[in-house]
């Protein structure tokens, strides 16, 4: 059954997306309230967590993605994340359920004190990321 993806991280960048998923998706832009968004220890990519309820993250939601790319993304995304069923808010277009990634409990000392900044991400680090992740970002 497909699902809908929120992302916030390096996922919400076509260069990443395209690369790890197979299928065309619509998306748009969406807002994930009563969560925060902060650099992961020593890596350039964010984590999301619960927060306080004012909190929030902007991201983009890609709708009805298929199963195996789902399990592409589970795998992409690894074993520091959980899949999980959140609401989002659409700008302009109300509501809607989706899928996050999140980090898990168990893992929550990987969390640093930085806020991730998506442009500062895309102007600077989106290259090294890429670079750093070819090896999966390559499989077809």
């Amino acid at each position: 059954m497909s699902v809908n993806i929120f992302t916030y991280g390096s996922l919400m960048y076509s260069t990443v997306w395209d690369r790890v998923v197979y299928g065309n998706y619509l998306a748009s832009s969406a807002v994930l309230r009563g969560y925060a968004r902060r650099t992961v220890r020593d890596e350039l990519y964010p984590v999301a967590f619960e927060a306080r309820h004012e909190e929030f993250i902007s991201g983009i939601v890609y709708y009805d993605v298929d199963p195996l790319d789902v399990y592409r993304l589970d795998c992409f995304e690894g074993e520091y994340y959980l899949r999980t069923s959140v609401n989002l808010d659409l700008p302009q277009l109300g509501k809607t359920s989706a899928d996050v990634y999140i980090v898990k409990p168990r893992h929550k000392a990987i969390i640093s004190d930085q806020v991730w900044d998506p442009h500062h991400f895309q102007q600077n680090l989106l290259s090294e990321f890429i670079a750093g992740y070819e090896g999966f970002l390559s499989e077809g």
